[in-house]
């Protein structure tokens, strides 16, 4: 299984790179990173901006790459993502930055869904989706095209085909947009971290 975690956003709203946000003294970007490696992702890709590449260092957790992004939509950004992935091998994981990682029940619960016959597999909780999305790597070969269509219609397209596995995982519905979201989750303002530096045997940790 590779990973693509998608925090290329620029949070005008929040009011600084989603990637960057700490809680806890963890950045979201170092919180998906560990959760893919912990599940034995092989490679990790986490698409962000220029000027938010320019003060993360992943020379030491070789899993990792860095890929580029100012596409103005999440589609784009899963585009850049997969260039920079390339073959993939194996089942695929697609998060955006601004969720928490969900659990690994959560991640267990979508796995078996792919072994059971779906193309794609996306968590419910309660009445609500949310995040992330596990998929056959055929299902996102409209990223590899000139104008990728968003990831929810592709995933609408597949119809049955896209297993919706209900978890008992209130962190797939979480979505970090505003300082108020942060608030009621980490019961602080926002923080941006101003280096963050990826090791691997501290994210296996």
């Amino acid at each position: 299984m590779d990973a693509i975690v998608l925090g290329a956003g620029q949070g005008q709203r929040i009011g600084g790179p989603k990637a960057l946000l700490e809680i806890d003294g963890l950045t979201l970007a170092e919180r998906h990173v560990q959760r893919a490696l912990l599940l034995r992702c092989r490679r990790v890709v986490l698409v962000v901006r220029p000027e938010v590449a320019a003060v993360l260092d992943a020379s030491a957790c070789s899993p990792l790459t860095m890929a580029i992004s100012e596409a103005p939509d999440p589609a784009g950004s899963l585009a850049v993502g997969l260039r920079a992935l390339g073959e993939a091998d194996g089942a695929l994981l697609v998060t955006p930055v601004d969720a928490f990682p969900a659990s690994q029940e959560t991640f267990t619960a979508l796995t078996a869904a792919l072994e059971a016959g779906a193309q794609a597999a996306t968590p419910l909780y309660k009445d609500g989706g949310g995040h992330p999305v596990l998929c056959r790597p055929e299902v996102l070969a409209p990223y590899r095209t000139a104008s990728p269509p968003p990831l929810r219609a592709v995933l609408q397209a597949l119809g049955p085909a896209r297993a919706r596995v209900r978890v008992d995982d209130p962190a797939i519905g979480v979505d970090l947009d505003t300082p108020e979201d942060f608030r009621h989750v980490a019961n602080a303002s926002p923080r941006f971290a101003a280096r963050v530096v990826f090791r691997a045997a501290h994210l296996h940790g």
